[in-house]
């Protein structure tokens, strides 16, 4: 009795349900896997495109992918159509974002910051040449959004069923919680390379060819928001300190308080 004729079948049956399995995750999974890949490779060609003569890919792809999965696992919080339109949302944020930072470093070889925008230096500066600023290749951020239309249409006919409450908040806390982990493993060993880099922002060209431009524009959100409030703090302060100024003044002058003159 030839033993190979009764294990090759085993061995074909267990391969198909691999690749069944594979098949079957694709499909189920298949915004949130295809938003990862493809807003990771958007966001490595950027950092291509702002460094190609220091450019690794193997040493920011970790960080890249990490400060995309807390953004991916916010999609298990809605069912199946409501999870493509909000990855699909993000995904045209994050484009327009890469496109207008694309533009911008083409015209001060730097990345556009939240304090730029305030201090309307972007509008100012570029609005005259953005003709000219923008090449046909800078839209290359846009092809899979349009692709994405078909594509939407095509896998609306795929019957995949939904997944249960309990199994979607499992996933997004298991995403969310891992990349908040390895991204701020991330951020913390840049921190202690370059103490002062991320607080502040002097150098946002190497910072964003380190942790990628979405961890950039968090960063930059951070530290924006992060100012405003020690800002307020110290005026605040500085407004409670002019009163009770004020108001020993008041009491010197009724006499309530003796002066030291």
């Amino acid at each position: 009795m030839d033993i190979r004729n009764i294990e090759q079948p085993k061995s074909d049956n267990a391969l198909n349900n691999l690749f069944y399995n594979m098949d079957l995750q694709w499909t189920q999974h298949w915004e949130v896997l295809s938003f990862l890949i493809i807003v990771a490779a958007k966001v490595l060609y950027y950092g291509k495109l702002i460094s190609p003569g220091f450019f690794d890919p193997k040493l920011v792809q970790a960080p890249v992918v990490a400060s995309i999965l807390p953004l991916a696992a916010i999609a298990y919080l809605f069912k199946n159509k409501g999870r493509t339109r909000i990855l699909y949302i993000l995904n045209i944020i994050i484009s327009i974002i890469l496109f207008a930072d694309t533009v911008y470093y083409s015209y001060f070889k730097d990345i556009i910051s939240i304090g730029v925008i305030r201090d309307g230096l972007l509008l100012k500066d570029v609005s005259s040449s953005l003709g000219a600023l923008i090449k046909p290749k800078d839209f290359v951020y846009f092809i899979d959004i349009i692709l994405f239309i078909p594509l939407n249409m095509i896998m609306k006919r795929v019957n995949r069923k939904e997944l249960s409450f309990r199994l979607r908040m499992m996933i997004f806390i298991l995403m969310f919680s891992l990349g908040i982990i390895f991204d701020g493993n991330f951020i913390y060993k840049l921190s202690k390379e370059q103490p002062l880099l991320i607080t502040t922002m002097s150098n946002k060209l190497y910072l964003t060819r380190a942790l990628g431009n979405v961890n950039f524009h968090i960063l930059d959100g951070y530290n924006f928001i992060a100012n405003k409030i020690s800002s307020s703090k110290s005026i605040s302060d500085s407004i409670k300190n002019r009163e009770h100024s004020f108001k020993i003044d008041d009491k010197v002058g009724l006499g309530l308080i003796k002066s030291d003159f």
